[in-house]
């Protein structure tokens, strides 16, 4: 029995409408006017006052010729649509009929469909630590977690699963070889006619606006402060000294850390949890006291945004030196040790 809804059986005779007019299109095209279209559509039907109906000389066409050269017509538009249809495999073969002409760019382009599929992977815990394997190169490609190491694409609906072989056993070689093998595949392994196929989520550039910063900056303060921070306690960032925190005089030094480090609440009522809005990471304040304090920095996933290069800090401190109206310059010595740590940091266990 067929399970596909008058929908979907209405959005099929769509496409294959779109499909044949494409083709009479091409036709048009390749005979050379609007004229020989009214002649494929009419067959030998001819009118007196239609151009089309009559030969270069003036004579009226006989209806053998009409015949003839509507049937030379027919031959080419069929070839063309049988041409077009192998571009758009049908549902049968596994792939939902294509709909690329009318395909809307904004599922591509959609932040919010984006941080949904970087949800994903917090929430059922990517276990692949490449760094060119990480959530955010996934989700822009189109994929979301489904299980620890299976990837799925929500449009088309195609699989991947990943697995690498253990880098530290010896078989380097190995593992580069199925990293590259697996980026192949988050590039080629939607289903033909995915929009994913040939496109990919850009992360929006954020330009350094101080006044911009510090409003964001405030703004996670503010619903950071309404959460009972009871027991909780936070260690120090290193990085931030007094001038840095100097925008925020009067304000708890522990909170402003956290909004720094663009942590902000899950908006989950009941549960004193705070998440980051960059990398989606969630996190229970009730693990965090005097015995094992919070550090803003590294509960971040290491493939944070926040982490990204700038000109001569990673991207959150750039941000609040900006704010702060600090430009600190980074003798050689502490740029190699910065680049150690983040180095540290991606490889830890």
């Amino acid at each position: 029995m067929d399970s596909r809804s008058e929908e979907e059986e209405e959005i099929d005779i769509f496409d294959q409408r779109w499909i044949e007019n494409e083709a009479r299109s091409v036709v048009q095209a390749e005979e050379g006017g609007e004229n020989n279209v009214l002649l494929f559509e009419r067959g030998e039907q001819g009118e007196e006052g239609n151009p089309a109906s009559r030969s270069t000389n003036g004579r009226k066409r006989t209806g053998r010729q009409r015949s003839q050269r509507g049937k030379r017509t027919e031959k080419r538009a069929n070839k063309v649509l049988s041409e077009m249809n192998a571009l758009f495999p049908s549902a049968q073969e596994g792939t939902p009929l294509a709909k690329v002409a009318r395909r809307e760019v904004g599922n591509v382009d959609s932040t919010e469909n984006y941080v949904n599929r970087l949800r994903s992977y917090t929430e059922k815990g990517w276990e692949i630590n490449a760094p060119k394997l990480s959530p955010r190169v996934c989700a822009s490609h189109g994929w979301q977690l489904t299980e620890r190491r299976m990837l799925s694409c929500s449009d088309c609906g195609a699989y991947i699963h990943v697995t690498l072989p253990d880098a530290g056993s010896g078989t380097f070689a190995a593992y580069t070889a199925s990293v590259m093998h697996h980026i192949e595949r988050i590039l080629t392994g939607h289903n033909p006619g995915c929009i994913w196929r040939t496109s990919v989520y850009q992360e929006p550039l954020e330009p350094i606006v101080p006044k911009k910063i510090l409003s964001a900056i405030e703004e996670r303060y503010d619903n950071l402060e309404r959460i009972d921070f009871k027991d909780f306690r936070i260690k120090p960032v290193p990085e931030l000294t007094p001038r840095h925190l100097s925008k925020f005089d009067g304000k708890n030094a522990g909170i402003v850390q956290l909004a720094i480090c663009h942590w902000e609440p899950t908006g989950h009522r009941g549960y004193k949890e705070i998440k980051c809005d960059k990398c989606q990471r969630e996190v229970s304040l009730i693990l965090f006291d005097t015995a094992c304090p919070f550090n803003p920095l590294e509960q971040h996933h290491r493939w944070c945004p926040i982490f990204d290069d700038g000109r001569e800090h990673c991207r959150w401190r750039e941000q609040i030196e900006a704010v702060a109206g600090v430009n600190e310059h980074l003798t050689h010595l502490q740029q190699v040790m910065h680049i150690t740590q983040r180095i540290n940091e991606t490889f830890r266990n």
